[in-house]
């Protein structure tokens, strides 16, 4: 890996794009330039000024947003009826949307309907890509963890830790 001047690196990244046909896969390899960017200053010590990382993790301030755009309160936020638009996924984030988004076809979609007093319908991936409904229960733990159980002896007692939610969509860690 290549240093610059002040210890900064400069990386090299490729994407790989694939497609299948019906004589295969295709590989496509396409260069991806990305800018060079030095770490911000952070404070440490007896104000002494160093480049580095903060020590605050993205993943630990959820982002809850209302219309808006004012913070929002999880329990009220998370109500309502979401579905899987794994369309949208990210490495590390998982994309629900309300029920009656336009969502592209797909062979069936797991999702969640939080109704007040901590009641659930789960909704899974049933039989020949339909839907299965389970009733559960939720509860919220801290301020971006929702605790979810549901009456299935199929599926274990989870917890969704909630990035951001507002009500076009609910974005939950991996």
């Amino acid at each position: 890996m290549p240093l610059l001047a002040g210890g900064m690196a400069v990386f090299c990244c490729a994407c790989v794009l694939s497609s299948c046909s019906p004589d295969g896969i295709h590989v496509r390899f396409a260069e991806v330039n990305v800018p060079a960017v030095s770490p911000a200053p952070t404070q440490t010590g007896a104000g002494a000024r160093t480049s580095g990382p903060t020590g605050i993790s993205e993943a630990n301030i959820p982002i809850v947003r209302g219309e808006d755009n004012d913070m929002k309160d999880l329990r009220s936020c998370i109500l309502g009826h979401w579905m899987h638009s794994h369309e949208e996924d990210a490495q590390d984030v998982v994309v629900y949307r309300p029920a009656d988004y336009k969502f592209p076809p797909s062979r069936g979609r797991r999702g969640f309907e939080f109704r007040e007093g901590g009641k659930l319908v789960y909704f899974g991936i049933g039989r020949a890509d339909g839907t299965e409904q389970f009733s559960g229960s939720w509860v919220v733990e801290s301020s971006n963890r929702i605790r979810i159980e549901v009456n299935s002896e199929r599926i274990q007692p989870f917890v969704l830790q909630v990035v951001s939610c507002n009500d076009q969509s609910l974005e939950v860690r991996r």
